[in-house]
């Protein structure tokens, strides 16, 4: 059972830092210049714009978290930067599949620690 732990644990990981990079991009959606740090976190890359106009102004190129499976159960998320503005569209669209992933993963925990009450309550 440790291992369904292990594995829902990843994807409350994957979800959070999905959560993040989604953040990220909302807050410099259309912004020019430096990008907007959102918290302490080290999540995203050097975050560089590209030239938006002849005034040399920037546009922040969205971020995109990429999760892929590990051995053994489990994802690991990775952060790169995209090489096109941020799409709001889309960035909604990362939150919901975030919140559902989390709900998804707690329900794996709570499942996996009302399983081991149970045996623990057949074996006393």
């Amino acid at each position: 059972m440790s291992d369904a732990i292990d594995t829902a644990t990843a994807g409350l990981n994957a979800a959070g830092t999905q959560l993040q990079v989604a953040a990220i991009n909302i807050a410099n959606a259309g912004d020019t210049g430096a990008p907007t740090p959102i918290g302490g976190s080290a999540v995203a890359p050097s975050l560089t714009g590209t030239p938006a106009n002849a005034s040399g102004g920037q546009v922040f190129n969205a971020l995109q978290a990429v999760n892929t499976e590990t051995a053994g159960g489990g994802v690991r998320t990775q952060v790169s930067q995209t090489q096109s503005p941020v799409d709001l569209a889309q960035q909604i669209l990362s939150l919901i599949q975030a919140k559902t992933a989390f709900q998804a993963n707690a329900k794996v925990i709570s499942t996996v620690d009302q399983t081991q009450k149970r045996l623990l309550d057949v074996r006393s």
